[in-house]
């Protein structure tokens, strides 16, 4: 790698949202350069992914909690950005007894990757001469969920906030300790929410198990069965991974720094899933759903659960101050589904 440009580290780069913050990052700038820090570099996803970048991209094997092997591949000289996304998103999982395991003690290791993790990236920024912005991966999860008879406005950054699992809780220690670090050490650092992210890349790996409502109905669709749905109002907030790329980058690459701590990253609407069905079958003749008991849905949304961290999210920091604003869900929905077809093994559970 040359280094005539900015260069972005992305921790977590090899997973499913960091991906394409990594490959948006190099298509928009043919001086740009990458460097993704990841404790797993097996998938055979990756290469095919990042085609055509090879020249501008480096990987490097390295786990968070460990600063010392990520320091010693002396990288810090010339980096300019840093996207932190690297985190288990799947603590629940790790907690089940039945998985052998004793309630929390399941999940510490995933608590010290999301926690432990981001304050060994936070230190080693600190000492980087030449960074710009520092950008930390958040969660919508950090927000309280709503009520029955909840207004529908969009969920603003203000909140409120109130995470109620233990991987909401380590994304808001992690997003307090960024901006700590940016008030008394003047890191570059902001925040980004995200509602539920869909599109290319989204996979089962050891820190991720989740299969959210847009990609289970392409996956169904595309077979050519019923989507199996326990309450077709109940909703969601589903934006396109790409368009969370763009939103990213524009936040890296802005001139000044940004005016707030922390900036939702989301489509702004709730979507039902009926609507959500009815959107792919505009593209995917003979799309149907069947409504069943809870037990036996492919999809469990429930408008009980409505509002809040459930609902819209408000998007306007974003659209008013770098002019962001996603593509329309059906257009999103149609291409992630001709992904899928030129992908048939990322259809697979």
């Amino acid at each position: 790698m040359t280094t005539s440009g900015p260069i972005l580290v992305v921790t977590g780069g090899a997973g499913f949202v960091m991906s394409h913050v990594v490959r948006h990052w190099l298509q928009t700038d043919d001086n740009a350069q990458a460097i993704v820090v990841d404790s797993t570099l097996d998938d055979p996803a990756l290469l095919p992914f990042f085609a055509g970048f090879e020249e501008r991209l480096r990987f490097i094997k390295a786990d968070v909690r460990d600063r010392a092997s990520f320091e010693r591949h002396s990288i810090e000289r010339d980096i300019t950005h840093i996207v932190h996304g690297a985190a288990v998103t799947s603590i629940n999982r790790l907690t089940r007894r039945d998985n052998g395991m004793t309630g929390l003690a399941g999940a510490v290791g995933a608590l010290e990757t999301n926690v432990m993790g981001t304050a060994q990236v936070l230190a080693w920024a600190d000492r980087l001469k030449k960074l710009r912005r520092f950008i930390y991966a958040g969660t919508g999860s950090v927000y309280a969920p709503g009520s029955p008879d909840d207004s529908g406005s969009p969920l603003s950054e203000d909140g409120p906030i109130e995470p109620d699992g233990l991987y909401g809780l380590t994304k808001l220690s992690s997003e307090m300790l960024t901006l700590q670090c940016k008030s008394q050490f003047e890191l570059p650092a902001i925040c980004v929410r995200f509602s539920s992210v869909f599109g290319p890349m989204d996979r089962e790996t050891p820190s991720r198990a989740v299969s959210l409502p847009p990609l289970v109905a392409l996956r169904k669709a595309l077979a050519g069965e019923p989507v199996k749905i326990c309450d077709p109002e109940g909703a969601g907030d589903f934006i396109y991974a790409p368009d969370v790329a763009r939103a990213i980058c524009a936040l890296l690459r802005a001139q000044n720094q940004p005016r707030h701590d922390v900036y939702n990253v989301a489509y702004g609407k709730a979507v039902t899933a009926r609507r959500l069905i009815e959107m792919v079958a505009e593209f995917i003749p003979g799309t149907r759903y069947e409504v069943v008991p809870p037990e036996e849905a492919d999809i469990s949304l429930s408008s009980a659960q409505k509002g809040g961290r459930w609902g819209a999210y408000d998007i306007r920091r974003l659209r008013d101050e770098f002019a962001w604003h996603p593509r329309p869900l059906p257009v999103a929905l149609e291409a992630y589904a001709s992904w899928l077809r030129e992908n048939p093994t990322a259809n697979e559970n």
